[in-house]
């Protein structure tokens, strides 16, 4: 019980520290530290779980694909003869998260992931105020827009990770509530709450993907639950609210009028390469990009890639610089998952990986049906967000930075839930 108490107090440490520490860095930057506290946190764990007897879950399907993963990683760095330094630096920023996967997995309980869940409320409330103050005060916006994860170049992709979690919640758990559930009315204050708050603040840092996104969450949400009035009040009403957030972008954006209007301006910014050539790897072109640019259409490198850590760098230790970042950083391959994980292991590694995700959608699925309405919602989100942080491959590097540690301890309720469920027969 001791060791358990000790764990749970690291997965709250580094959930925090995931939340605040960009900006605590910003403020004072000596706090950089914090950034490499979860690393040594997770080893310490490791060690402490291993004198503890290990409770038994049934998630043999993800255990499966992770396992595969690991192992298309290792031959592919031994197949291409990277080295043993770069190596270990591309485990240590690729499997951190899943190494917390099975951290929280193995020692969280219902309970838990209750107060996380309300904590992550909470969290948003403090946020919006936050990302107004930085707005309105500051005069940030757009990429440089926040909120609690600071406001350097890019953070609002922590937010838009941050964003779909908490909306998949917010509106989950109020489609699940019954007509005479006594919570129904702090419930929907909520789920408008985080619903509005959602769609300004992506208005405001300039995430238009999050419109897509929440189209997503609905569709999958009406999929979820039987046909209801009120499910129709609840979709109509986000897609009012929806439809003023995008007039509210294209007035802070106007050169973003065009990507509202149709499919093929969708399509044309997602295979953009940036203004001024910044984004040279394009979102939906990168296979075809990467085997022509670095693979010279080699049918070997489109299997296993270049190797696992042949394409890493670290902006803190030069020695950590592969040969390939000195050569080819300019075409900023890092800024999506997609295109790192290809280059690196190639289709296998990076189907592997999509697994990964896929393996937790269907667990939740198949599993949830032996498992009674209560505590569903969370399961429900649980396929969402893990829909979202699929797509997000593709679009960004969230799935290799520090905002995975919240997106792999949301996933590990799903095999928690299930697992107290099932061994208490709770409702």
């Amino acid at each position: 019980m001791i060791i358990k108490d000790i764990n749970k107090k690291i997965i709250y440490i580094i959930l925090y520290i995931t939340l605040f520490s960009s900006l605590l860095i910003e403020i004072i930057p000596s706090f950089s530290i914090l950034r490499y506290i979860p690393d040594f946190l997770i080893i310490f764990s490791i060690f402490l779980s291993l004198k503890k007897k290990k409770k038994h879950t049934k998630t043999s399907l993800i255990n499966f694909f992770i396992i595969s993963y690991l192992i298309i990683v290792i031959l592919s760095a031994i197949l291409n003869t990277v080295k043993i330094t770069l190596f270990f630096w591309a485990l240590r920023n690729s499997f951190r998260f899943i190494f917390f996967f099975y951290l929280c997995k193995e020692n969280l309980n219902i309970e838990d992931i209750r107060r996380i869940i309300n904590d992550l409320y909470k969290i948003h409330y403090f946020n919006f105020i936050l990302v107004l103050i930085q707005y309105f005060i500051f005069k940030y916006k757009g990429d440089y827009l926040g909120g609690i994860f600071g406001t350097s170049q890019g953070c609002n992709g922590f937010m838009n990770i941050f964003l779909i979690i908490t909306t998949s919640l917010a509106i989950s758990k109020f489609l699940s509530l019954k007509k005479d559930s006594k919570k129904n009315f702090n419930t929907g204050l909520n789920f408008i709450f985080i619903v509005i708050t959602s769609i300004l603040i992506s208005a405001m840092s300039e995430l238009k993907v999050f419109f897509l996104e929440l189209l997503l969450i609905l569709l999958v949400c009406f999929c979820s639950y039987k046909f209801s009035i009120k499910k129709l009040v609840i979709i109509f009403f986000i897609i009012l609210i929806g439809i003023m957030g995008i007039r509210i972008t294209i007035t802070l954006f106007p050169n973003f009028e065009n990507f509202f209007s149709s499919i093929t301006e969708i399509m044309k910014y997602s295979n953009s390469t940036g203004d001024n050539n910044r984004y040279i790897i394009g979102r939906s072109s990168f296979y075809y990009q990467i085997n022509k640019n670095f693979f010279n259409n080699s049918n070997i490198k489109q299997i296993i890639g270049n190797g696992f850590g042949s394409a890493e760098m670290s902006s803190n230790f030069a020695f950590l610089n592969s040969d390939f970042y000195n050569a080819y950083s300019s075409y900023e391959y890092r800024n999506l998952s997609s295109a790192m994980i290809y280059i690196e292991t190639g289709l296998t590694g990076l189907i592997s990986y999509i697994f990964i995700y896929i393996s937790i959608i269907f667990y939740t699925i198949l599993s949830s049906r032996r498992i009674k309405k209560s505590d569903c919602y969370i399961l429900k989100s649980i396929v969402i967000i893990s829909i979202l942080l699929i797509f997000n491959i593709f679009y960004n590097s969230t799935s290799r930075r520090d905002i995975s540690y919240l997106s792999f301890l949301l996933l590990s309720f799903s095999p928690i839930i299930i697992s107290y469920k099932e061994m208490n027969e709770l409702e």
